[in-house]
């Protein structure tokens, strides 16, 4: 039998000119995608830091090179998932630009708590939904700590727990600009099993890792380091897999300095497709524009208008309901100022 236990122990330490993360801050990333770049590919030597009060961190120095990782805050109405889901309030989706896997994570937020209600993954027509319960009480804080782990009670003791702690807050620098932020340390810790020798030995090897991610107020997360092996050391420098923000587009104007608007005009493939009856179509602005987003069929008949308005510079996602049409192969063509794209999908029943 295996027993999930969370057990959440908060400790608050206030200081002057920290911030915490809210319900607020949280519900009102809705409608920002933040740019991530991800490097994975070899050893950086990257100066963590010291816990504690008013810190300076700056990686803008830090030449990377990886992949680009998309972290889309959208409203559930705004996906074809939102029923397996009924209580969530928010999703993180994260995307990449050459890759075709989406992940939806959803969340419950309230004011007093923000809970992981599940998962979606997709990838070419493959859609796995997993159900969970993490629940985190707000607002988060400098000093804060909790305990979220899982022990099988089945053979062999095995655990994977993880300590996270509050533990510095400060001042952050990366390519998006300089955000005051949180630091949250991650000390995992697990057991593994190995078998070996003549006759067959096993041994219960106690063992783990830290890691550290920073968090803004408007942003969330702005930074991470880690190592995908062991690490006992607080302050190690060596790490193999470093995310910085590079930007943040907003679905809407704003006098916000660190966001920019995007730079071209493009018309994203939906997802999912093949889909059957839904789908979403995304798709940015990179200045105010007369839009119009029309399905057709393979005769060029119009089917329906899913926009005909004036839209402002940004992103945007749509949703077509195909309940009531049959299945084929139909068009989405979107029309904004002078730019015009038109893209192919397959409805599937």
């Amino acid at each position: 039998m295996k027993q999930i236990i969370f057990i959440l122990l908060f400790f608050c330490s206030v200081s002057s000119g920290q911030i915490s993360l809210t319900s607020d801050d949280l519900l009102g990333l809705i409608g920002s995608t933040s740019i991530v770049l991800a490097d994975t590919t070899d050893l950086i030597t990257v100066d963590v830091g010291t816990a504690g009060e008013n810190q300076t961190w700056d990686f803008s120095p830090l030449q990377l090179h990886g992949i680009i990782e998309n972290y889309s805050f959208e409203s559930p109405n705004q996906t074809i998932y939102a029923d397996s889901f009924p209580q969530a309030n928010l999703i993180q989706h994260l995307f990449f630009d050459m890759d075709p896997l989406h992940t939806y994570t959803f969340y419950d937020v309230k004011p007093q708590y923000m809970n992981v209600a599940g998962y979606v993954f997709y990838t070419q027509g493959w859609t796995t939904v997993e159900k969970d319960s993490n629940k985190t009480a707000l607002p988060i804080k400098y000093g804060d700590n909790w305990v979220t782990g899982e022990i099988d009670t089945v053979g062999y003791p095995l655990y994977d727990s993880t300590f996270t702690t509050i533990d510095a807050w400060g001042t952050i620098t990366v390519p998006a600009g300089t955000f005051d932020c949180l630091r949250f340390r991650y000390d995992r810790r697990f057991n593994v099993i190995q078998i070996g020798g003549r006759p067959p030995v096993v041994t219960v090897i106690d063992t783990g890792t830290i890691s550290y991610e920073w968090y803004t107020k408007d942003h969330f997360l702005v930074a991470s380091v880690e190592i995908p092996g062991l690490e006992s050391d607080v302050n190690f420098t060596n790490v193999s897999n470093v995310s910085l923000l590079q930007d943040v587009v907003i679905s809407s104007v704003t006098e916000n300095v660190n966001t920019k608007q995007p730079h071209n005009f493009s018309l994203q493939q939906n997802y999912p497709n093949p889909f059957n009856p839904k789908t979403i179509i995304n798709y940015q602005l990179s200045m105010n524009s007369d839009v119009s987003l029309i399905v057709y069929d393979v005769t060029g008949k119009e089917i329906v208008k899913l926009v005909s308005q004036y839209q402002t510079a940004g992103q945007y996602a749509v949703v077509f309901d195909a309940t009531n049409l049959p299945s084929g192969i139909y068009f989405y063509k979107l029309q904004a100022g002078e730019f015009v794209e038109t893209r192919k999908m397959i409805l599937l029943k």
